[in-house]
């Protein structure tokens, strides 16, 4: 018997899903962020002058059909504008920012169908997060910054760095209608597999865990949803549920995917974490500039407590007129 191709990849994944039904859940031992004292962080040497004050990592998402993922993936969140945006928040106060974009693909350097750019996948963000961290937060007694953008499957990594290297403080983590759709279809036991050595060998560090429910703390709860201790702030976006106009964004009127649970820490409090439902918006549209979610995020933001003021405008100067 021949089946079409695409109810051949439906059967697979519908496999897939009920196999990870069945296995038995992992156990994670709570996360455990050991934050400086004052006195310890003033100890530290400074980071270099003229160094950035921020480090914003964006993870663009899983690319619709007819696009074919992950292998045209591409990093839209830079196109859009949308890591431009938060960037913005940082500048207009005064901070120097690095921005980094990335690909939603286990790759390094690779090409796109849907982008002319040359794009840098997951690999690439790894090894960009482990350089940057290494040199400008850790051991520093001014350090930058960290700040995790995701969208769809993006956000999914955004929670698997911060809990991959969870010893690096995160100022925020900034999740865009997060996604398990197609994970373990997309991100093959051979593909993480063949790349290991990031991941050390161990299971408890695979990505092809950052979708799965886990037992923590004596509960269960789905990785994705949770918040690790070395993440201050939690901004949560979840897209509409019921048929509505998109607004001033692209977007169908029904929407086709969206988050239904909020994020929680390990312990199960909500502590420093904040959901905005975009009831306008879809899947898609909550990651444009110009979205009322992106437009929360940016507002949300900017009331972080450790930004500098916004510089006041100079006043402008009337020179008296001869007569």
């Amino acid at each position: 018997m021949h089946l079409r191709p695409w109810l051949a990849a439906l059967l697979a994944l519908i496999l897939t899903l009920g196999a990870s039904a069945c296995a038995p859940l992992p156990s994670l031992s709570p996360a455990v962020f050991e934050a400086l004292s004052p006195a310890q962080q003033r100890a530290l040497p400074p980071r270099p002058a003229g160094s950035p004050d921020v480090l914003i990592f964006g993870i663009s998402g899983r690319c619709g059909p007819p696009c074919q993922a992950p292998q045209d993936n591409w990093d839209y969140l830079s196109e859009r504008g949308t890591l431009k945006a938060v960037a913005a928040v940082f500048e207009q106060r005064g901070l120097r920012t690095e921005v980094e974009g990335y690909a939603e693909r286990i790759a390094t350097d690779f090409t796109s169908r849907r982008s002319k750019l040359p794009q840098r996948g997951i690999l690439d963000l790894l090894a960009d997060y482990q350089r940057l961290t290494n040199g400008l937060v850790l051991g520093r007694s001014n350090p930058a910054r960290v700040i995790i953008v995701g969208h769809s499957h993006g956000a999914v990594w955004g929670h698997y760095l911060s809990r991959l290297f969870g010893q690096v403080p995160v100022a925020a983590l900034i999740d865009l209608d997060a996604n398990c759709v197609a994970w373990n279809a997309d991100h093959s036991a051979e593909t993480v597999a063949a790349t290991s050595a990031v991941w050390q060998g161990d299971p408890q560090r695979s990505p092809l865990l950052a979708c799965s429910n886990v037992r923590i703390g004596g509960q269960t709860a789905r990785l994705k949803d949770l918040v690790w201790p070395n993440v201050s702030v939690n901004l949560e976006v979840q897209s509409k549920r019921l048929p509505a106009s998109g607004g001033d964004v692209p977007g169908f009127y029904v929407n086709y995917l969206f988050d239904l649970t909020s994020n929680q820490r390990p312990g199960g409090d909500k502590a420093s974490i904040q959901t905005f439902v975009s009831v306008h918006e879809d899947h898609s549209g909550v990651s444009y500039p110009g979205s009322q979610a992106v437009q929360w995020v940016t507002g949300q933001l900017s009331k972080l407590p450790w930004l500098p003021p916004l510089p006041i405008p100079a006043l402008p100067i009337t020179l008296p007129t001869s007569r």
